[in-house]
Formats: structure tokens, sequence, C-alpha cells
């Protein structure tokens, strides 16, 4: 009986297994690990952002004006009113007249138009704070043809230094506006020498020196093209209050026998209002 029933335990156990087999050779291989260089990489959150971000979004990220920079500038007057005045108070005698010009110069002082720019150099001593100075110097040699009574000849000249606060009102875009005050010394001057071709010639020089005390006030803005470039648009009004000395050498006596001025001593008064045009970098 015993080893009936260990022979039914045998056949029972080779049939399980046989089925165990059975099954695992019908089931599908199973698929392999992906290897992770196969893997999808998952994007940061910053990255995405980043490239669902709009135009003009990226626009106001991009910074046009750096802080603590240094700035060089070149102006240039446009468009200009000049008042003048100027008295002798020694003969009581004063001469006054207003001024319209365009365009790319000035003819204030000697009715040649001359170039007249203006180089201005200057610092960030605050995000929003400009100090610096603007310099001008122009020299232009002038020669008239005086026809039948003769030639003549010489120069015009101009230098200037205007110390300016600049205060930029808003710094977060394109369009950068600003106001300016300033405070400085301008000097002009002007030689001639005519020569006068009459029977009896001779050679008379005029020179004339002029140094004003001059302030002033600005607004405008800058124009971000490019970051660190700007295109300056401003409207300007300037106040000189000085003296214009005229001297005359070698002057002969008129007809009568009576001897002209040799030098001429005038309190003088120049109201100037411009519209400047200008291109400032931002190192």
């Amino acid at each position: 009986m015993s080893q009936i029933v260990a022979i039914s335990l045998l056949v029972s156990a080779v049939f399980m297994n046989v089925s165990v087999f059975a099954l695992d050779a019908s089931a599908p291989p199973s698929s392999s690990p992906r290897p992770m260089a196969d893997a999808v990489p998952q994007t940061p959150v910053a990255e995405l952002a980043d490239k669902q971000a709009l135009p003009e979004q990226k626009a106001a990220q991009t910074t046009y004006l750096p802080n603590r920079s240094f700035r060089i500038t070149l102006e240039m007057p446009v468009v200009g009113v000049y008042h003048f005045r100027e008295k002798n108070e020694e003969e009581g005698r004063e001469n006054k007249n207003t001024l319209f010009e365009a365009g790319i110069g000035d003819s204030r002082d000697s009715g040649y138009h001359i170039p007249r720019f203006k180089l201005g150099l200057g610092g960030q001593v605050a995000p929003r704070l400009v100090v610096g100075a603007n310099v001008n110097l122009v020299f232009a040699p002038v020669k008239t043809d005086l026809r039948d009574e003769g030639n003549a000849g010489g120069y015009n000249a101009s230098f200037g230094v205007m110390p300016f606060v600049e205060g930029i009102l808003s710094s977060n875009n394109r369009i950068v506006p600003f106001v300016r005050g300033s405070l400085g010394f301008r000097m002009d001057m002007s030689k001639s020498e005519y020569n006068m071709a009459f029977s009896d010639p001779f050679t008379v020089t005029y020179k004339r020196k002029s140094p004003h005390l001059v302030w002033g006030a600005a607004a405008g803005v800058h124009v971000f093209v490019i970051p660190r470039c700007s295109i300056d648009f401003l409207i300007q009004g300037s106040m000189h209050i000085g003296t214009n000395r005229s001297e005359m050498e070698n002057m002969p006596q008129s007809a009568d026998g009576t001897n002209y001025l040799d030098e001429e001593k005038t309190k003088s008064i120049r109201i100037i209002g411009d519209a400047l045009a200008g291109i400032s970098v931002w190192i």
C-alpha cells in the first residue's frame, strides 16, 4: 500500500513540473530594461518657461542701460533761437538782435556758418545720476574778398567747458527720459586782417574776445537702438553773461582828422534756446 502512495505522489510532482514549464514557454518574452541613454530628458521648468516667453517679455529682460557705466557723447545743435544784447555804458549805446538758425552749425557770433559740436564725458555715480562735462572747441579760418577794396582773412574760434549733472527719470526700457543742469565757461575769439587796396594801401587788424559765464537747463530722451548705444534728443536753454572786448590796430585817421576808436568794451547778455541731437556710447 505504501508503494502505491509513493508512486502516486511522484506522478503528481512530475505533472506539476511539466505544467509550470509549459506555462513559462507560452508566456511572451519580457522586454529588457531601457538603457539610461535612451531615456527622454526632462526639460527644466526654467528652460520651459523661457521657451514659452513672449518676444516682448524677452525684450523687457534686456539691459540697455548698464549700471555704473562711463558715457561718451557727441551732440550738435539742429535748430536754435538766439537773442543778444550788448551795451556800451561809456557811450550809453545798446545793440540787440534776435536770430533764428536751422542746420548743423552756428553762425551766431561771426556771420559764418561754423560746425559746432560738443563732446561730453560723464559717469554714473548712482543708477540714475550722471556727472560729467561737455567740451566744445571750434577753429575756423575765414577769408573774404572785398572786391576792389582788397581782401580780409582771419579766424573764428570758440572754447567752452560745461560741467553738468544729469538725472535719469527711468531706466527700465529703450526710451530713457532725463533732465540736466549745467554751469560753465565759454570764450569766443576772432581775428581779421583787412588788406585795403586803396591808393595808399594799409592793413587794419581787428580782434575780438568774448568771455562768458554760462548756465543752462535741458530735458530730453536717450533712445537705445542697441544695448549701450543711444540716439539722444534734447531741448535746452542757456544764458551767457560776460563782456566783449574789441580792438582795432593800424586804423588811419578819417578825412577830417578824427581818430577812430581803437578799443571798445561792452557788456553782453545772450539767451539761447536750442534743439540738439546726438549719440551716446555707454561703456
